[in-house]
């Protein structure tokens, strides 16, 4: 059975979107004081580099590929394990 690419990339863009609203609660909410502390303890330039809008770009086309390579892999291995949650969780562990 051939994998169907124009609903892979759209899962994918999907689940790129969902982890990248999670990424930005997270990292950018919850955790944005400590990776402050963090990145100016290490170096102090290295939090002004990581705000400019190159890195945000940067940020939201690793997120989109990996939400496409996540819909890839599970799609890949949906014919052998079956469809369901058991599946998706492999798949997300291989990646």
């Amino acid at each position: 059975m051939a994998i169907n690419a124009q609903r892979v990339i759209v899962g994918g863009v999907a689940a790129g979107v969902v982890v990248g609203a999670i990424d930005f609660v997270v990292n950018g909410i919850v955790i944005a004081e400590q990776n402050e502390a963090a990145f100016n303890a290490l170096n102090p330039d290295l939090a002004g580099n990581l705000e400019g809008a190159s890195f945000m770009v940067f940020i939201v086309v690793v997120n989109l590929l990996w939400g496409i390579l996540s819909a890839w892999t599970y799609a890949s291995m949906r014919p052998r394990y079956g469809k369901g949650s058991k599946t998706a969780f492999f798949a997300a562990v291989q990646v």
